[in-house]
């Protein structure tokens, strides 16, 4: 008896985390779209804000609930917020959204969502700050890269 509620417990906080991830990534969609508009980067902004809600939605629509759509919309989720601070040139309150997505991963309960995405999270840092270190165009913050 013990078992099937932990079950019906840990299914319930996965629909509840994908419910949510999804959500927001709805919002963070909405989100690139106007900071494309408004940093004149609209091409950039539509061609990724559509691949990664197709992503996020396809992922729902196939593998809702499952171990392995609670790692796809936090990736997706990931990749709109390194989006976000792209658009926005390397804005420092676009970095708040790292917070907010580490915040919204703890509905799961799942320890391996959280570290996947403070992982991916680590990796975007140094690799954008040394290429835009470099001059490639990729922001990882406003001014001159900081990793020495």
């Amino acid at each position: 008896m013990t078992h099937a509620r932990t079950r019906t417990s840990t299914e319930a906080l996965a629909m509840l985390g994908d419910r949510v991830l999804l959500s927001y990534i709805v919002l963070s969609a909405i989100a690139a779209v106007v900071l494309g508009f408004s940093f004149v980067d609209s091409g950039l902004a539509i061609g990724a804000t559509v691949v990664l809600l197709g992503a996020a939605v396809g992922v729902f629509a196939a593998a809702r609930y499952t171990v392995l759509s609670r790692f796809v919309l936090a990736f997706v989720l990931v990749a709109f917020v390194v989006l976000h601070i792209q658009l926005a040139r390397g804005m420092e309150e676009m970095h708040f959204g790292v917070f907010v997505s580490l915040a919204l991963f703890l509905t799961y309960r799942d320890w391996r969502v959280i570290v996947f995405g403070a992982v991916l999270f680590a990796v975007h840092h140094v690799v954008f700050d040394r290429l835009q270190a470099a001059g490639f165009g990729l922001y990882c913050k406003i001014g001159r890269a900081s990793c020495r």
